[in-house]
């Protein structure tokens, strides 16, 4: 389980993706995006929840490949502890008892029984996997060997989005994901409607909403000031703190 864990974190590490979408920026950020990235994985080994094959956590093709490994390594298990046991049952026979008792049926009743039932429910996980891949919709069986990454899927979210209201979830993620690739894009885009938004005050510019975006963001000072209503101010220095005080808690703990 650790050597798989720690595989599944390098190749999160390669494709950089480490950075956990919802996790801050810096030394806590970092932190929190190893720690849920771990937690999310061993959940998803003991759950098999479908929902973790999401781009932003597990990812649908290490997702197929880890359950499969279960099974196989399940089995692998099961074979190998039959074969341990039939060692141990008769190392300390000679050939004459060992037959005897290989006539009554006495030798490894227990561990053969271990054997079927391991066997038989890893099985029974690869067939209900199939029969789960047969039974739904077509258009989203792809996502179980896809292998687009948490990045690309919060860039193609924004570009192929035409709905404000959806390419604006963007800034509630961490910068990682898309600021090196698309930051351009969504601060020409952002300038050009916040002066927009503020006079027609949609329903979904929440102040919550509001703090999502960072000062550097807002070329124009004024429209930051219009932003930074009391309320959004409150929130935005909520969260610091919050922020504050786990980047501590990390530099002591390392």
């Amino acid at each position: 389980l650790s050597s798989e864990l720690l595989l599944y974190m390098f190749v999160k590490l390669v494709r950089s993706d480490l950075w956990y979408w919802a996790a801050p920026d810096g030394v806590a950020g970092m932190f929190i995006s190893v720690i849920l990235r771990g937690l999310i994985k061993i959940c998803c080994d003991w759950t098999a929840i479908v929902q973790f094959r999401h781009p932003h956590e597990i990812g649908g093709a290490y997702f197929s490949f880890s359950f499969l490994l279960t099974i196989a390594m399940g089995i692998y298990v099961a074979l190998d502890f039959e074969k341990g046991m039939d060692f141990e049952v008769h190392a300390g026979m000679n050939v004459t008892e060992s037959v005897s008792v290989e006539k009554k049926g006495v030798t490894g009743l227990e561990e053969s029984t271990v054997f079927y039932l391991m066997v038989s429910g890893c099985l029974g996980m690869f067939v209900s996997y199939g029969t789960l891949l047969k039974v739904m919709k077509k258009q989203y069986r792809p996502t179980f060997v896809s292998l687009k990454t948490s990045c690309k899927f919060s860039q193609e979210y924004f570009t192929k989005n035409e709905e404000d209201a959806l390419r604006f979830e963007i800034f509630s993620e961490n910068k990682h994901k898309w600021e090196y690739k698309i930051g351009k894009r969504v601060r020409t885009w952002l300038n050009e409607k916040l002066p927009l938004w503020l006079e027609e005050e949609p329903e979904w510019l929440t102040p919550l909403r509001m703090s999502w975006i960072a000062d550097e963001y807002i070329d124009d000072k004024a429209m930051l000031i219009r932003l930074r209503t009391p309320e959004v101010v409150k929130i935005i220095s909520k969260r610091r703190r919050s922020s504050v005080g786990l980047a501590a808690d990390v530099d002591i703990k390392t």
